[in-house]
């Protein structure tokens, strides 16, 4: 039995270390992991309570079955989102959203055959919808964060076909090129840490874009929140 428990060790770690070597993938999204799965896996947990309380229940066990059948859709459909890349998230969100639609009108129905009370309908709904507008946020962002991505790399792409040249160390840059950039990038993303600025604008270091953004804030172009690592940018 310990060899078998070992093997079973051994595999997930190696599973859970080939994973974190993927750092777009959405499991690595601290905002996705807290706000979505998460808060389905707490959904599906409360919803799991309700049915072992009607187990025992002989009338109407094809619709207690329904329902979690579909619970365990929703938290499966949560899952294999987390092996997905960022840049893939608005797709993949989608059907998640449609799992918990159904969900949230099968414990209507729940609630319409007297298994579910009022009180608690509610409160599973309102939990659904904000996970549901929690979604629909993370789409928008994630798909603003591919149109600064693109644009970006259009006008460098242009840049580079109209006045082919090498480009200069980055020390001697011109700042307004990457004040645009930076600009750009925040009226797409509002919000953004400095990951999400560099990521999308590749060309110069975090110092180079921290500085850039230090000025900016002192300018009154930018605001900051949150400190140090979880510090967030927005345009004023």
């Amino acid at each position: 039995m310990s060899l078998i428990k070992d093997i079973i060790y051994l595999d997930m770690e190696k599973d859970i270390f080939d994973t974190l070597k993927e750092p777009n993938l959405l499991l690595n999204n601290e905002y996705y992991f807290k706000y979505i799965f998460k808060k389905t896996e707490k959904i599906v947990c409360a919803v799991f309570y309700i049915l072992s309380v009607l187990k025992n229940k002989e009338k109407d066990k094809e619709l207690l079955r329904a329902v979690e059948a579909r619970a365990l859709g929703v938290l499966e459909r949560a899952g294999k989102t987390l092996s997905v890349r960022e840049e893939e998230a608005p797709r993949s969100a989608r059907p998640l959203a449609e799992e918990f639609v159904m969900l949230e009108s099968e414990l209507r129905v729940l609630a319409a055959a007297g298994y579910l009370s009022t009180e608690h309908l509610d409160v599973l709904l309102a939990e659904i919808d904000a996970v549901l507008r929690t979604i629909r946020g993370f789409r928008t962002q994630q798909t603003a964060r591919q149109t600064a991505t693109r644009s970006v790399a259009q006008r460098t792409e242009k840049r580079a076909r109209t006045t082919p040249r090498v480009l200069p160390k980055e020390s001697t840059l011109p700042q307004s090129e990457r004040r645009d950039q930076i600009i750009a990038v925040l009226k797409a993303q509002p919000g953004a840490s400095i990951k999400d600025v560099t990521d999308t604008i590749k060309d110069y270091s975090d110092k180079t874009i921290q500085r850039d953004l230090n000025s900016m804030i002192e300018e009154g172009v930018v605001m900051r929140e949150g400190e140090k690592r979880w510090s967030k940018y927005s345009l004023i």
